[in-house]
């Protein structure tokens, strides 16, 4: 569609294109922004930006759901565990019907309260940021976290990464995108794009260990469209030291 404006010719297209580039500055910059900020009003900050977008649009995401949960179950020994950034509880009623001992946690209380209620009331669901987990140390053979991380403000990163570390007993199994998206929403958009080196080493400075034995059988063997590309998904895979 084009818009004619005297002399002017507007392609639709090009409109579009580039509401979206501008989109994406303008949300980088306030990520930039609230980086400013003590962790604990980003964690606020963030609630309700998620909580905004679900009542809106009540978008229910499989991201790493179809990636992860197989490679899990097939390469790691574990009875607990714990789902981190949850969602819409897919990858959590997997574990569950597996028969595994499963718990979730989402920063989104709106979330909980409506798509997750029924595990809600059954206690296997908690409202709580990656950077707050509400359990001991130690409290979960493996600790679960799938295509949440690039989506933590980078000043919370590495305690983010930090609190999944010291509530396994065991094992943790994230997938983590390298990548811009192409998408502008709250759940596409990626507050962290870093190369793999700086998550290895947050990881590394928290105490676990890869696990590349499990690491060299999974990582290359999936594919992912993000921000217009065809990528890997990039496992990350810990021991805890």
């Amino acid at each position: 569609m084009n818009f004619d404006f005297g002399l002017i010719k507007v392609d639709s297209k090009i409109i579009k294109s580039n509401f979206y580039y501008l989109r994406r500055i303008i949300l980088s910059t306030l990520d930039k922004f609230w980086n400013f900020f003590p962790r604990d009003r980003i964690i606020k900050h963030e609630q309700l930006k998620y909580n905004r977008y679900y009542r809106k649009y009540q978008h229910l995401t499989r991201v790493g759901f179809d990636h992860a949960i197989k490679k899990v179950v097939g390469y790691i020994e574990f009875q607990t565990v714990l789902d981190v950034g949850c969602g819409s509880g897919f990858s959590l009623r997997e574990f569950i019907r597996l028969g595994y001992d499963a718990k979730g946690t989402d920063i989104s209380d709106w979330l909980i309260k409506h798509e997750l209620n029924d595990l809600y009331k059954q206690g296997k669901v908690f409202c709580a940021p990656a950077e707050k987990l509400p359990f001991p140390d130690n409290s979960f053979d493996l600790v679960f976290c799938t295509d949440v991380l690039e989506h933590i403000p980078t000043k919370n990163v590495a305690a983010a990464i930090s609190e999944l570390v010291r509530v396994s007993k065991k094992n943790i199994f994230c997938t983590i995108s390298l990548h811009s998206s192409s998408k502008n929403n709250v759940i596409e958009y990626h507050s962290t794009i870093q190369p793999r080196k700086y998550w290895e080493s947050i990881f590394e400075s928290s105490k676990a260990r890869c696990d590349y034995e499990i690491f060299k059988k999974v990582q290359g063997t999936e594919k992912t469209k993000v921000g217009g590309k065809i990528v890997d998904v990039e496992y990350f895979i810990y021991d805890k030291n």
